[in-house]
């Protein structure tokens, strides 16, 4: 059975989501990313797992924004 991972990140600094992509590395398991658009979108690594950035939209936290890049991550692990 596949799983899925869903990130919503933003920033600079990727280093935890990193860690986290290198511990559950797995076949099974797929990462789907949102990287908020005002940042660049970091460089991640795994070994088996497939990493997948979804395309990006500015999110202004606290604002709908964040639930249409939430709908867009589900849309996208759904296809």
């Amino acid at each position: 059975m596949k799983h899925a991972i869903a990130v919503l990140g933003s920033g600079n600094d990727a280093s935890v989501l990193q860690a986290l992509i290198k511990h559950f590395d797995d076949p099974e398991i797929d990462f789907f990313i949102h990287w908020d658009k005002k940042f660049n979108i970091p460089e991640l690594k795994s070994r088996l797992s497939k990493i997948m950035f979804i395309p990006s939209i500015k999110v202004y936290w606290g604002t709908d924004t964040i639930v249409r890049a939430e709908k867009n991550l589900m849309e996208a692990i759904s296809t």
